[in-house]
C-alpha cells in the first residue's frame, strides 16, 4: 500500500489477464484507496488482523490502532458490496504465542466481518530464531510447494527463490532485463527442484538450512483457494 504506483500495477496485471491479490495490514485502507483498489477489480485482498483483542493487537502491531482497523475493514467490505464487486476480502491471523489463547474468538470475530478469516503459521524467513510453539504440518521433509507456486521479486527488481531468502543469496536475474519466464525455467531453479524431488535437500542451496519447511503445506494455499472461490461466484 506504500507503493505510489500500486493501483497502476494492479490495473495493468488485470488488463493482461492475471489473478491479483495483495496482503496489507489495513492501516492505509482510507476512503480513496479503498475505492481505487476496488475499481481495479482486484481478485483478493488479505488483511493481516492478527488478534481478537485490542491489547494483543497493539502489542503485536505497535503504532497501529485496533479500533481503526475494525473501521477500515468493515468500511472496505461495505463499499465492495455497494459497488457490487467480486473482490474477496479475507482476514488472516499469524499463529503467535500471544494470539493462541484467543485464536478461536479472533477467527469468529473477523470471519463475521470479512468473507472469511484464516490463520497462518509463524514463519522466521531466516531472520531470527523463534518458534512460537509452532505445530508443524510435516515431521518428514518433502519437496517444497513454493518451488512450483511462486517466485519472489524484491524491491530492487532482483528475482529471488522465495521469501526465506532475506539476505539475497539467490540470483535469478533482475526484472529490468530478465523475464519471470526465464527465471522460472532456469537451469538453477530446475536443479533445486530436482534436489527436492530426490530428497537431496542439503544440495538445494539456501533450502539446506531452511527452518520453515515444516510449516508450508501443499494442502493449504489461501490465495489459490480464494481465486478458485471467486471464479465460482
Amino acid at each position: 500500500m506504500l507503493h505510489p504506483k500500486l493501483i497502476d500495477m494492479i490495473s495493468y496485471a488485470k488488463k493482461v489477464g492475471c489473478n491479483v491479490g495483495i496482503i496489507t495490514n489495513g492501516s492505509l485502507l482510507d476512503k480513496a484507496k479503498r475505492k481505487a483498489l476496488l475499481e481495479t477489480n482486484i481478485d483478493a485482498v488479505d488483511i493481516s488482523v492478527d488478534a481478537f483483542s485490542k491489547e494483543v493487537y497493539e502489542k503485536i502491531r505497535q503504532g497501529l490502532d485496533f479500533k481503526k482497523l475494525i473501521e477500515n475493514v468493515s468500511t472496505f467490505v461495505a463499499l465492495r458490496n455497494k459497488l457490487k464487486k467480486k473482490t474477496l476480502i479475507f482476514c488472516s491471523i499469524v499463529e503467535q504465542e500471544s494470539v493462541m489463547p484467543e485464536l478461536k474468538e479472533a477467527l469468529e470475530f473477523w470471519g463475521a466481518i470479512a468473507d472469511k478469516a484464516i490463520s497462518r503459521k509463524f514463519l522466521t524467513f531466516g531472520l531470527f530464531e523463534r518458534d512460537e510453539n509452532r505445530v508443524p504440518y510435516y515431521s518428514r521433509r518433502i519437496p517444497c510447494f513454493l518451488l512450483y507456486d511462486r517466485i519472489n521479486i524484491d524491491v530492487n527488481g532482483e528475482i529471488r527463490l522465495c521469501g526465506y531468502d532475506s539476505f539475497g543469496k539467490t540470483d535469478f536475474g533482475n526484472i529490468a532485463y530478465s523475464s519471470i519466464r526465464e527465471a522460472w525455467h532456469s537451469q538453477e531453479l530446475n536443479r533445486i527442484r530436482e534436489c527436492h524431488q530426490g530428497g537431496r535437500f542439503d544440495q538445494a542451496g539456501i533450502c539446506a538450512d531452511c527452518q520453515d519447511w515444516p510449516f508450508h503445506s501443499w494442502e493449504i494455499n489461501y490465495m489459490v483457494d480464494t481465486f478458485n472461490k471467486r471464479e465460482r461466484r
